[in-house]
């Protein structure tokens, strides 16, 4: 209370409020006339200070009963005949949606309380994307790419070993598979995963089995197909290999294009360091380097054009290295020494990288390209031979896996019969097999020689056909002449899939934007659903 016994001015708040009990609080101004309400409203009866929380009246309700009946009577009055009549003094006091923005109270962005906002909101956008939302979405996409897959007939795969950036340095391997789907060639990064095992052919390949029993993908099956040995072909488990990409000539051709161009710059770095002037290029330096270029250049478009993963098949390679060892490595008389010597060695490494039956096989996927077809042979009759046996194999396997299949769903559901009945039955199959394998003994080599003459007939069909123009889709092709050469057509569906053999560097490139510096705590788990996502989530 004030000097004299006077009670202070007292105000009533600057917001409205709806309680009755403010008409006996409110609050003192400062100096400067402004209105200080700090949470302790003055009573206008006896001017002592009671503390409220976030506007909360029951202190003031309860200091009014204890100190001020009188008082307190009154408001229970008003309060017992409002709530009598509440539905229409809330349709009085319920405020328009102007006059309640205008009451929200504004929070700078240092403030403690918007600091608190927006704690609580990002711990629930975190708490549900994370441990709700991604999950559920992660298992549905992964749903649906699995019915995809389980619509192809023939895979290849690539695969790739990392190290995440920043200061974790967390190793990874992703593995991408490829497919046919209506003559469309269909890629899918199916797993990123966290890869701290030493990198040896037995914890790679267990990887892969458990990769490929997650996604139900039948590892004898491929076996069968071969995709295995094409795995070993391409060398996948070794590491050297994995890092070689690093290496490859486009990379190398731009790493020292770039030197050219900032040459004046790098040697002017270098002269400002006496310790790095033994670092300083000298003249032959420059010139070898221009020479190593010359070579390097034409090769740049060609190694550029097979890191694609979603347009260039394995049948472009054999064109490529032929014009690139027959052309481009051709040694010429007015090459210099160093020249001729570095396209000696290159042309080397290229002719004895392949193993016969890797080149075999590129001469099959070759042929089986209509833009191709035997043109880049070693041996064109060796290759129709190959692609014969193949077409007259696949035509077998796939009667085989007809008749399993329907074998399989007759056994799953037996019909039941008498004793009596099942010998006489038993005996009438038996006559009938007996009579069926005799003639089967007899036809079976007239049957295998139709066969090869339907696929002969077709190769020669296939060849008489002219060449597509080199920008014609193969697959398209394939896709309008599969019932004219359906034994063919089951050969280019089995290799055509198979794509330029080079190690997944996309699936890095976009692994590390996901763990970037920024996102180095981030869970493996976590990377490997934001690296599906990237890859098998349609726009």
């Amino acid at each position: 209370m004030a000097e004299g016994g006077t009670l202070p001015t007292i105000h009533p708040p600057s917001k409205r409020v709806k309680s009755e009990v403010w008409k006996y609080f409110g609050f003192q101004k400062n100096a400067e006339g402004m209105l200080v309400e700090d949470g302790f409203p003055l009573c206008k009866t006896c001017g002592r200070r009671v503390a409220t929380k976030h506007g909360n009246t029951s202190n003031m309700f309860a200091h009014l009963r204890d100190n001020h009946p009188i008082q307190f009577r009154d408001i229970n009055s008003i309060n017992a005949s409002s709530s009598a009549g509440s539905s229409s003094a809330e349709a009085i006091v319920q405020p328009t949606v102007k006059e309640a923005f205008q009451r929200q109270a504004s929070y700078g962005p240092s403030s403690h309380r918007a600091k608190e906002i927006h704690h609580a909101i990002s711990y629930y956008i975190r708490s549900f994307s994370q441990k709700t939302e991604l999950p559920k979405m992660y298992n549905s996409l992964k749903e649906e790419v699995g019915k995809r897959i389980a619509r192809g007939k023939w895979y290849a795969a690539t695969t790739d070993l990392w190290t995440s950036s920043g200061g974790s340095g967390h190793p990874y391997i992703s593995f991408t598979i490829h497919y046919l789907l209506d003559w469309k060639l269909q890629s899918n990064c199916l797993e990123t995963q966290f890869f701290p095992e030493d990198h040896t052919a037995d914890n790679i390949r267990e990887f892969l089995d458990n990769m490929l029993q997650e996604w139900g993908i039948n590892k004898e099956h491929l076996r069968r197909r071969e995709l295995r040995s094409k795995q070993e072909a391409l060398n996948v488990p070794q590491r050297s290999l994995i890092h070689d990409v690093v290496t490859r000539w486009g990379s190398t051709q731009k790493m020292l294009q770039r030197f050219i161009e900032q040459q004046q710059a790098v040697c002017a770095v270098l002269a400002t360091d006496r310790g790095a002037w033994h670092l300083m290029p000298k003249d032959a330096d420059i010139a070898v380097i221009e020479q190593v270029l010359k070579i390097l250049e034409p090769l740049s478009a060609f190694t550029d054009a097979l890191a694609s993963e979603s347009r260039v098949s394995l049948s472009a390679l054999k064109p490529v290295l032929s014009h690139i060892i027959s052309d481009i490595l051709d040694v010429k008389n007015e090459d210099s020494a160093l020249t001729k010597d570095l396209k000696r060695l290159m042309k080397s490494d290229l002719e004895s990288r392949y193993t016969d039956d890797a080149k075999k096989v590129m001469d099959l996927i070759s042929f089986v390209d209509p833009r191709f077809k035997g043109s880049f042979s070693e041996d064109l009759e060796a290759t129709v031979n190959f692609c014969t046996e193949e077409a007259s194999k696949l035509t077998f396997q796939t009667v085989s896996e007809g008749l399993a299949q329907t074998e399989q769903t007759s056994t799953a559901s037996p019909i039941p019969t008498s004793e009596n009945q099942q010998q006489s039955l038993a005996t009438l199959l038996n006559k009938i097999t007996s009579t069926r394998q005799q003639r089967a003994e007899e036809g079976e080599h007239s049957s295998t020689l139709s066969l090869n003459s339907k696929i002969e007939a077709e190769v020669k069909v296939y060849i008489s056909v002219p060449v597509i123009k080199s920008e014609t889709e193969p697959l398209q092709w394939w896709s309008l002449h599969t019932e004219e050469l359906p034994h063919l057509a089951a050969v280019a569906q089995k290799f055509l899939c198979i794509p330029a053999t080079i190690v997944a560097a996309l699936v890095f490139s976009a692994s590390g934007h996901v763990l970037s510096p920024l996102r180095a705590k981030l869970k493996p788990e976590k990377v490997n659903m934001l690296t599906f996502f990237h890859f098998n989530l349609e726009d």
